[in-house]
């Protein structure tokens, strides 16, 4: 399992040119984090975890970043990965409510894409509800494709159910031919 990054030396470039680091800042997610993390959580994913499984995740040491705009102590967004020789997971990703639609899950997601590839990551996998229409529309913009469904894998309050897609994103050119998965 690889371990938490030096966040500073992160960077990544959006597709229009920008660099991220000017509208979002990178850290490390902490204990004192978790509190605004859970809410933002709570707020905007229909299938939230629990505070504990955040915690779980710092323990562990899985990469759990913290994205912030100018305030690098007002948590936007957040990520928690974990990576296992050259394959990642995104386990969960979220900007808060107030800051979705700018752009911003998009640059998020740019830094993390280029830090896999800074730490020769060859792919990254994610689940994603099959309704979150936005959400894989942003992951289609950024070269994921479904390699898989896991039929009522999010169940809501009320009983019904919602399909998973698995999705992949390759990030060294040409590897979607050698895996077989």
């Amino acid at each position: 399992m690889k371990a938490a990054a030096d966040v500073s030396q992160v960077a990544a470039r959006s597709p229009s040119g920008q660099t991220a680091a000017g509208r979002l800042r990178v850290r490390a997610m902490t204990a004192a984090d978790l509190p605004a993390v859970d809410a933002i959580e709570q707020d905007v994913q229909p299938f939230p975890w629990r505070s504990g499984q955040f915690a779980g995740a710092l323990d562990a040491g899985y990469l759990a970043w913290i994205f912030t705009g100018a305030d690098p102590t007002a948590p936007v967004g957040y990520a928690v990965l974990v990576g296992v020789l050259d394959e990642w997971e995104l386990l969960t990703f979220a900007m808060a409510r107030s800051h979705q639609g700018q752009g911003l899950g998009g640059e998020a997601l740019d830094i993390l894409l280029a830090h896999i590839r800074g730490q020769g990551g060859r792919c990254l996998f994610l689940e994603v509800a099959s309704a979150n229409a936005p959400a894989l529309r942003l992951y289609r913009s950024r070269g994921f494709r479904t390699v898989g469904q896991r039929r009522a894998y999010y169940r809501h309050a009320d009983g019904r159910t919602d399909d998973a897609w698995v999705i992949r994103c390759d990030l060294v050119p040409g590897d979607s031919e050698q895996d077989s998965r």
